[in-house]
């Protein structure tokens, strides 16, 4: 009986379901074996539990939502210049 574990932050419902049906699809076809014998474990993390690259989750999510409500400045329009 394959058992799988998947390990991530909490993601609404739907997206819940989409993952478990899409990994035991997968995994029925590799291990050709039916759906029902196919347990998927969904193990959710605190953000600031896990780290990339030396940062936690937690921090580069906050980073990351700081970086897009920051404004653009507008940038000057350039003007074609005269032939010669």
């Amino acid at each position: 009986m394959p058992l799988v574990y998947v390990y991530g932050f909490k993601r609404p419902i739907a997206k819940r379901r989409q993952i478990v049906r899409e990994i035991t699809d997968a995994t029925c076809r590799a291990y050709d074996v039916p759906p029902e014998i196919v347990t998927v474990y969904l193990m959710d993390l605190a953000r600031d539990s896990a780290a990339h690259a030396g940062e936690l989750a937690s921090d580069a999510i906050r980073r990351l939502d700081k970086a897009k409500k920051k404004p653009k400045t507008a940038r000057k329009a350039r003007t074609a210049r005269p032939k010669r």
